[in-house]
């Protein structure tokens, strides 16, 4: 499995960490990791019940329409804008629960981990 099928299943990662340019992490704010050796899936986890629930609360890509229904309305909004094909939006809940969409309002992330303190991630990665 390449990076960008773990993108499409988990959504963009929260932080990334490239070790010597053949070794990558993407770590989730739910607990759940994904390692990659040479661009290929080498092992992966999502032991807790967080890790498990937050791999299948939406899919990447998926429009945005469910999460207001699920969290409320009241939630704090900011745009992102990177380049002219990396906007879109951050839509908070609270303290580990937000959701970052494209500008088609596409989701590319989510978290709803109220012990997280990994930031949103409004920067497309190299695997997008």
């Amino acid at each position: 499995m390449s990076p960008s099928a773990v993108i499409k299943s988990w959504g963009r990662p929260h932080s990334i960490s490239i070790i010597d340019g053949k070794a990558v992490f993407f770590d989730y704010c739910d607990y759940r990791a994904a390692f990659f050796w040479k661009e290929q899936l080498y092992s992966w986890s999502a032991l807790f019940p967080e890790s498990q629930a937050g791999s299948h609360l939406f899919k990447y890509g998926e429009p945005w329409i469910r999460a207001s229904q699920r969290w409320g309305y009241d939630r704090e909004r900011r745009n992102y804008s990177n380049e002219s094909n990396d906007r879109g939006d951050v839509q908070t809940w609270g303290p580990g629960k937000w959701i970052v969409t494209d500008v088609q309002g596409n989701i590319v992330s989510w978290c709803n981990n109220a012990d997280s303190s990994f930031p949103a991630p409004t920067r497309r990665t190299a695997w997008e």
